[in-house]
């Protein structure tokens, strides 16, 4: 669990809304959880830790990701 919270506002309009609830109907979590998945697979996917995809599982062209850090 995370032993600090930082409280912000994220504004979305409409269509960014309902793409938010549907990737939380999806994964079947909250709208802060779908967040908080997306920003640390994309901080996983770019600092070369783990390249994977945006829902976080694992890549299946992981070769085009040390060709890209070149």
């Amino acid at each position: 669990m995370h032993t600090k919270e930082i409280n912000f506002n994220v504004r979305f309009d409409e269509a960014g809304r309902q793409e938010l609830e549907a990737l939380a109907d999806r994964f079947r979590c909250s709208r802060a959880e779908v967040l908080r998945r997306l920003v640390s697979n994309a901080f996983n996917h770019i600092s070369g830790k783990m390249p994977n995809c945006a829902d976080g599982g694992r890549c299946f062209v992981p070769h085009m990701h040390t060709k890209n850090a070149e």
